[in-house]
């Protein structure tokens, strides 16, 4: 009988802490000032995870984001309301 040796998936709370990012590591991510960055979470131009200490991003939100054209969060939610309520009928 051929055993193989179970191997554990990697632990999803490391891929999540590899996606997690603060605000010094995201204005370089994204090539904005601490204050720009700021400024627009203030205004809700870009996805957090958490707007509450510490503030916190996610990679993926933000790819996701920057590869739609970098769309306000009220765009953002708008479009999701669309296309749940398309996929409805």
């Amino acid at each position: 009988m051929n055993e193989r040796p179970i191997q554990a998936p990697a632990p999803k709370a490391e891929e999540e802490k590899q996606d997690i990012m603060y605000p010094e590591e995201t204005k370089d991510f994204l090539g904005y000032t601490l204050n720009t960055l700021y400024t627009k979470v203030s205004r809700r131009e870009i996805p957090v995870v958490s707007s509450g200490r510490p503030l916190t991003f996610s990679r993926k939100q933000l790819n996701e984001w920057m590869a739609k054209g970098r769309p306000s969060i009220a765009e953002m939610i708008a479009e999701d309301y669309m296309n749940h309520k398309n996929q409805q009928k």
